[in-house]
């Protein structure tokens, strides 16, 4: 049974556009709360109190949740997995794309525990801070999580004939740009 191209393209551009914003969720978030990557004028933005603390929180969230939607399970979600099936109904999934789908999984494992304990069920685990400490969730392993999560799209995505868009890990420079104009 051929693939409807209209179904493929829909879920095509859902996944990448999921990724996008994880990116962007994820670069904003950094450049807010990560001293190495935070712009020097930040910290004199106490003026702006709710604005800067508010922004990351809606960011981190923000990548959380459309991240470990990509690693769902449900026939009705759109998903790396569904993508593959997809992708599958019009020709074989080669193991090294299947391997990187499985390595995404693993990798956001941890983060889904986060997701599900803080964000889905708000459970009295914790804060979030502590269960990032509790699950080893640094900064480096979300970026880690996201290079798999996109290398795993981007292989299944390379087996179409639809146009991929770019995953730009490091979009934070534009929000460096943007804060500085505004200075």
């Amino acid at each position: 049974m051929k693939t409807s191209r209209v179904t493929l393209s829909k879920t095509h551009k859902a996944i990448f556009g999921r990724l996008q914003r994880c990116v962007a969720n994820l670069q904003i978030w950094a450049a807010f709360e990560i001293t190495k990557l935070r712009p020097p004028h930040f910290d004199r933005a106490g003026r702006y109190g709710d604005f800067f603390i508010w922004v990351p929180d809606a960011a981190i969230f923000s990548f959380v949740v459309r991240i470990c939607s990509l690693f769902d399970s449900g026939d009705d979600c759109i998903t790396l997995d569904s993508y593959a099936k997809i992708v599958g109904m019009n020709r074989p999934i080669p193991q090294d794309v299947r391997a990187k789908i499985d390595a995404a999984n693993a990798a956001v494992q941890p983060l889904r525990k986060v997701r599900n304990a803080y964000y889905a069920h708000r459970s009295s685990k914790g804060t979030m801070s502590n269960l990032f400490e509790v699950n080893k969730l640094t900064y480096d392993k979300l970026l880690s999580i996201t290079q798999k999560t996109c290398a795993a799209a981007t292989a299944l995505g390379s087996l179409t004939s639809l146009t991929l868009p770019p995953l730009d890990l490091e979009p934070q420079e534009g929000l460096r740009r943007l804060l500085a104009d505004l200075q």
